[in-house]
């Protein structure tokens, strides 16, 4: 956590009580991805890099009572990717929507 301790935020209080122990919610993986690339990138001979993450994300919002809150737990994947040309960035990212596309139509019965 060392560098990004500007971009956290730490949750002290819930259900109107302190928490025994803070909460630290991470930075987006934009942040942890734009400062890992910028020490393993030195030069166009690095590229394409190509990371895939999955990871259990949380959401927390209020419902419509004032005095209640909602927890939505979900998965979440997402690539970061860094190209030497806009085209590979370009092609990259068609063929990633299509293993996206293509999934939702065969398992999810969505787009049918």
């Amino acid at each position: 956590m060392a560098g990004f301790s500007p971009e956290l935020a730490v949750v002290t209080h819930g259900g109107g009580e302190e928490l025994e122990e803070p909460l630290v919610i991470r930075p987006t993986s934009e942040t942890i991805i734009g400062h890992s690339y910028a020490k393993w990138i030195q030069s166009y001979r690095d590229l394409p890099v190509l990371n895939q993450s999955m990871e259990q994300r949380g959401a927390l919002g209020n419902a419509h009572a004032a005095s209640s809150c909602v927890l939505l737990n979900f998965f979440w994947q997402e690539g970061h990717t860094a190209h030497a040309t806009a085209e590979e960035a370009d092609f990259e990212t068609r063929q990633m929507l299509d293993v996206y596309t293509d999934f939702c139509r065969a398992r999810s019965g969505l787009f049918r």
